[in-house]
């Protein structure tokens, strides 16, 4: 019997069994089965894939305590990890929108300070100045994580101001002494030889004033409080000849207040107890009121983002959760994203990616001071809670080092000074 003799008998032998009818429906059955296995097993696989890519988002950021909350990352977005890391992720599915902890104690200042200030020299050193009852300063190596004790200020001081002037030396500037004592003298110190050296007296004794640095090199001070109570006086230092000058009065007085130089050259200043803002053109040294914050602020932060535009937040305020913009094309503040804990007398630092970092503080309905940070994102206007710092602190410096991290140094916690200080 030859092959195909053999299927057929095999073939009439099947039917017979099972009956025509009966086969067919076997036979539509097995089709069926194998439609949807060539469906489901591929689907599968799929699943398992995008899976694994999630596992693999979740352990890359494992160094960075990734936890909860919501948001989608798109495919090949480059997301900062922390300041010295960062990873590619690349997937077409949601996942969390991390929850930082990059908090790390680094070694301690030799004095405990509040009220003192922190500028990042050219050498990428950190010189920090005085602080309540101190005239010493010290220098923050970050290759070697260590603080050195070096020659002391002329004057104790705390509330006062330090600018990088652009010959590198720094410019140290009135300030409180004591209780209801306030400084009009000034410093300078050289980085080269680590000696201060006296230099030309303000005009008007100025204690939690602001100080900037313009772009022909120039010190602007202005604001602040003395005996008489707030300031609206304002004066300019000319490195050249170490002497200050008088210039018009700001519309109007202030302490506790902020100056932020725009990408234009002007110097906008912000709050200190009022919800006004004001402009200093260096051009015509002059000031000219702008548009008006939604609330009064007082102890607020304000940064200049990467797009030029100026985040204020926080403060001491009707609403102290609240933050705005400031566009200096328009002069008009917008409402941007609350933070999450209202806070003032916190310190707020600008990241390598443009977002803000901010930390500490406290507020007028707590006993207490934060140990919390937050971060907000320019792109979506949301601040993202962060770690918490190891000490609670408020009258803190955030500075940020050549290396990319966040040097935060001393606080008041629990009323008394600290000299602990810690990196993100």
């Amino acid at each position: 019997m030859d092959t195909n003799e053999n299927q057929t008998l095999n073939f009439e032998t099947i039917t017979r069994f099972f009956g025509k009818k009966r086969l067919m429906w076997i036979i539509v059955g097995i089709v069926a089965v194998v439609v949807v296995a060539a469906v489901v097993i591929p689907a599968a696989i799929i699943l398992t894939h995008k899976k694994t890519t999630i596992t693999e988002v979740g352990s890359t950021t494992t160094i960075t305590e990734v936890r909860s909350t919501t948001t989608t990352i798109s495919t090949e977005t480059s997301t900062a990890i922390s300041p010295e890391t960062s990873a590619t992720v690349s997937t077409e599915t949601s996942t969390v929108q991390p929850f930082y902890k990059n908090w790390v104690q680094t070694n301690s200042m030799n004095d405990p300070r509040n009220a003192h200030t922190a500028s990042v020299l050219q050498n990428g050193k950190l010189l920090v100045t005085g602080g309540f009852g101190l005239k010493s300063a010290e220098l923050y190596d970050p290759s070697a994580a260590a603080w050195t004790l070096i020659n002391p200020m002329n004057d104790e001081r705390y509330w006062h101001s330090a600018s990088v002037l652009l010959d590198g030396k720094v410019l140290v500037a009135g300030g409180c002494h004591n209780v209801n004592q306030y400084l009009r003298s000034s410093e300078l110190y050289d980085p080269v030889t680590e000696i201060w050296a006296k230099t030309g007296s303000m005009n008007s004794e100025r204690c939690q004033h602001t100080e900037s640095v313009l772009s022909d090199g120039m010190v602007l001070a202005a604001g602040g409080y003395d005996n008489s109570g707030e300031l609206n006086s304002a004066e300019l230092y000319d490195p050249s000849t170490e002497t200050w000058t008088p210039i018009t009065n700001m519309k109007y007085a202030r302490k506790w207040h902020q100056a932020s130089v725009l990408d234009n050259g002007k110097i906008l200043v912000t709050g200190g107890l009022t919800d006004s803002a004001e402009l200093y053109d260096p051009a015509t040294k002059s000031w000219t009121t702008t548009g008006t914050m939604n609330y009064e602020r007082a102890w607020h932060t304000a940064s200049v983002l990467k797009n030029g535009k100026v985040l204020v937040a926080g403060g001491a305020s009707r609403n102290i959760r609240s933050a705005e913009l400031y566009d200096s094309e328009t002069g008009n503040w917008t409402i941007t994203g609350s933070l999450n804990s209202g806070r003032h007398v916190h310190a707020a630092s600008v990241l390598i990616n443009g977002h803000v970092l901010v930390s500490g503080g406290t507020n007028r309905y707590t006993t207490f001071y934060f140990s919390s940070s937050e971060i907000y994102d320019p792109l979506t206007e949301i601040w993202s809670i962060s770690g918490d710092m190891n000490c609670q602190r408020y009258r803190h410096q955030s500075s940020i080092l050549a290396n990319r991290t966040v040097l935060v140094t001393g606080a008041e916690e629990r009323g008394s000074s600290t000299c602990n200080a810690e990196l993100y």
